[in-house]
């Protein structure tokens, strides 16, 4: 009320990185090969995702239907937390390996995705293990041909958000996987190595109680104290 103290506004939330990888490998090594981070999910396609034609990104060599890889060094604290990759796509690129979290075990590829669906479309999808994808919503209106995107996928509880440069996107309430599962990456269909491709994969729990705040009240009485 009048006179009382403002509650404190939140402005950031900080998280604590878990696993990260920058794909700095020998062109053309399959990922499961150039890293033993990296599990294929059994079961899935073909070996596909590989280091791209130079050091630093995955990309795809071929059409596949689904594949996916967990990272097992490492998993998240709680079934809330961040999968972030950095995307370059070039004009005409689509479907690039791409960013996925709750993926199930390394023998159910179930799991939360996002992708570039070319056209200027995102896509974040709900992935059934042996039993196809399910589109969750899409983002319409993006041109990043040449110019490189930082996506984030953000599950808390049952809420999945997509993040392009840090802005939401794609929100919706989908509760049909609820456990941490597995951080990872996933390859959706895809045609055509390295015009579209997946750098800097990281995955973060949220940082419990590392929320920066500002009392409006207080800052504001300092302020004014200032004056005499």
């Amino acid at each position: 009320g009048p006179g009382g103290a403002a509650k404190p506004k939140v402005y950031d939330q900080l998280t604590v990185p878990f696993a990260s990888d920058t794909f700095g490998g020998t062109a053309g090594t399959v990922l499961e090969t150039y890293s033993a981070n990296w599990t294929k999910v059994s079961g899935d396609d073909g070996d596909v995702v590989k280091i791209g034609a130079s050091s630093g990104y995955i990309t795809t060599t071929t059409s596949i239907g689904f594949q996916a890889h967990t990272y097992n060094a490492a998993q998240a604290v709680s079934a809330d937390y961040d999968v972030q990759g950095t995307y370059l796509i070039a004009a005409g690129g689509d479907l690039p390996p791409t960013i996925a979290g709750r993926i199930v075990s390394a023998s159910d590829s179930s799991c939360y995705f996002v992708t570039w669906l070319g056209g200027g479309t995102w896509g974040l999808y709900r992935h059934t293990g042996g039993g196809g994808n399910t589109s969750l919503g899409t983002y319409v209106g993006d041109s990043p041909n040449g110019v490189q995107r930082t996506v984030t996928l953000q599950m808390r509880g049952s809420t999945i958000t997509v993040l392009i440069g840090g802005v939401s996107r794609i929100s919706v309430t989908d509760a049909t996987y609820a456990a941490k599962g597995y951080a990872g990456v996933v390859q959706y269909f895809g045609t055509v190595a390295d015009s579209a491709n997946l750098r800097n994969w990281s995955a973060s729990d949220p940082a419990t109680g590392a929320v920066f705040t500002k009392n409006i009240n207080v800052a504001q009485a300092i302020n004014r104290a200032s004056r005499f």
